[in-house]
């Protein structure tokens, strides 16, 4: 079975005590950030564990998302994929959510992405 995290990084805390306040989910400061250099901001993240009942909430954000706008349409399609907890997945239900982790985790990936390498071309 695969878990779907949602999170928002940000060097603001009005947004992530925003977010703490609007929302269910968990906020940390990322202490090791800053210990890296000492003219970098601190760094804090909020994120949650969306369920099937989140779903209208997270496609009320695609129109305003810009860079991870696949990746939430991604994450609604696996959210789609949960049933009962505690009842078996069926062996398609299974191989859509490998599927859907598969392709977030190319969305993910750091580097140049292979749509960057076509365009340079």
């Amino acid at each position: 079975e695969y878990r779907l995290r949602i999170q928002i990084v940000n060097t603001d805390l009005k947004l992530i005590d925003w977010l703490q306040e609007n929302c269910e989910g968990h906020v940390y400061e990322v202490k090791r950030h800053s210990l890296q250099n000492p003219k970098w901001r601190k760094r804090y993240e909020w994120y949650f564990y969306p369920r099937k009942s989140t779903i209208p909430f997270l496609k009320s954000l695609l129109p305003f998302l810009v860079c991870k706008k696949k990746q939430m349409e991604i994450a609604v399609g696996f959210l789609q994929t949960l049933g009962q907890a505690g009842v078996r997945l069926s062996s398609d239900v299974y191989k859509a959510r490998k599927e859907y982790k598969e392709h977030l985790n190319l969305l993910n990936a750091r580097g140049v992405k292979q749509e960057e390498h076509a365009s340079n071309d």
